[in-house]
């Protein structure tokens, strides 16, 4: 249904991000030594976390591809994003989903950003319950938020969703470095899904969690920006 559920007219609300991400870690552990080879040309019911496209692919290759991460991008978008994944695809072999997910957050849907982050306060330890304390601005009005969580981030997207009055199912979250050394920035890749949707944000700071934080406000205001 992920991969024909266009062409048949058929949906599905699986969560098919969760459940790849929990087929490669059992891959991982029961054939640790397993190669990934797989092809646009080869796409079936595997994981489509393994597929790798390149510059000689078409743009009808890389939008059934990013329909299958769960992706429905305008026109417009699609043009944007395949424009930027010629751009990576000339200057490396193959290009993954990682980097399609990084894409289509940079390329498509650039919206005014009704949420912009003003300061935040993050306590976190192996002892202590985290919780973060957040001032966002909407709108030119400053809105605090607090909240409790699973750790510093999982605290910083409650607190955001304290202020905002809504809790949108994460679909995914990712974290890298981007540069070397202590003082290495960090990226943060964050998609949520609404109304069947998936909007994807990153963010980039030299603290991890600040990148979390506007990576979850970038992918947000793609959804508000719909909203209105």
């Amino acid at each position: 249904m992920q991969v024909r559920g266009a062409d048949l007219d058929i949906s599905t609300g699986v969560r098919v991000t969760e459940l790849h991400r929990a087929v490669m870690q059992l891959e991982k552990i029961l054939i640790p030594d397993r190669e990934h080879e797989s092809s646009f040309s080869n796409i079936g019911l595997d994981d489509v976390t393994g597929v790798c496209l390149d510059a000689n692919d078409s743009i009808s290759d890389v939008i059934k591809v990013i329909r299958q991460l769960g992706y429905d991008l305008s026109d417009e978008d699609n043009s944007r994003v395949y424009e930027a994944f010629l751009r990576v695809a000339g200057k490396k072999q193959f290009v993954g989903t990682k980097e399609l997910d990084a894409i289509v957050a940079s390329s498509a849907m650039q919206v005014p950003s009704t949420y912009k982050i003003r300061n935040y306060v993050i306590n976190s330890g192996n002892v202590i319950t985290a919780t973060a304390n957040l001032l966002l601005e909407k709108n030119g009005e400053e809105i605090r938020g607090v909240g409790i969580g699973d750790g510093p981030i999982d605290a910083a997207f409650q607190a955001i969703e304290h202020v905002i009055g809504h809790k949108y199912e994460l679909d995914d979250f990712q974290i890298q470095t981007v540069t070397e050394g202590r003082d290495a920035m960090g990226s943060a890749l964050v998609k949520l899904r609404f109304g069947g949707r998936v909007y994807s944000g990153t963010g980039i700071s030299t603290d991890i969690i600040g990148a979390s934080i506007r990576a979850y406000l970038s992918a947000l205001n793609k959804i508000v920006y719909e909203e209105v």
